[in-house]
């Protein structure tokens, strides 16, 4: 998640032309897509799931207001990438909106660690099921967008490769699966894609 939000904020500035700024405008409603979605199935779903398994009711509210601190400026955010017409277009501009969310959304996503955290004696196996229904209802949504999106923000070599292939859990042939069907839809948006859809991170094409 911040992986994409950095490769935005890095070269919204060095977008120039018309045809780059439309792919790029769309790279970055898949990344408000994915967050949206993702914190619906959270709210909806994992969070109370999670607060009947510990049986602490309430243990994640916080988490729900952390997101809704942020949601003024990331709804700015959406509108402006999918209402500016390229020719219209301010990466600066652009910048400045993130600015006004990225710092809460990154203090969320440090924070929401120790909630996790909290739940070290719960029953395991509830944990797992609830995690794997998670997964689900996550990828339960456009495929073209969300596994391009999200194995072109995967990193393997982090830790010295110590999680290839086991998050995201994903058999060996999906990343030649999504690099070579699923990318081929909206395939010239994932050239601002920070990894290279193998697990590898890539030098970003606009930087200058």
């Amino acid at each position: 998640m911040l992986r994409s939000l950095n490769s935005i904020y890095l070269q919204a500035p060095h977008v120039k032309a018309p045809t780059d700024i439309k792919d790029f405008l769309f790279y970055c409603s898949c990344w408000y897509e994915m967050v949206e979605h993702h914190h619906h199935v959270e709210e909806e779903y994992f969070f109370p799931t999670i607060e009947r398994i510990a049986h602490k009711p309430g243990l994640m509210e916080v988490n729900v207001e952390q997101h809704e601190s942020f949601h003024p400026g990331f709804y700015r955010f959406r509108d402006y990438v999918r209402n500016t017409n390229p020719d219209d277009f301010d990466g600066e501009l652009l910048q400045g909106i993130m600015d006004g969310f990225s710092p809460i959304l990154q203090q969320h996503l440090k924070e929401e660690i120790g909630t996790l955290l909290e739940l070290k004696d719960c029953d395991e196996e509830q944990l797992r099921a609830c995690y794997k229904i998670l997964e689900e209802k996550v990828l339960d949504c456009d495929k073209s967008t969300v596994y391009p999106f999200v194995m072109g923000t995967v990193d393997w070599t982090y830790e010295g490769g110590m999680h290839r292939g086991l998050f995201p859990p994903v058999p060996f042939f999906m990343p030649y699966l999504i690099k070579y069907w699923y990318e081929r839809r909206y395939g010239g948006c994932w050239r601002f894609s920070p990894c290279d859809g193998f697990g590898n991170p890539r030098p970003l094409l606009f930087l200058e």
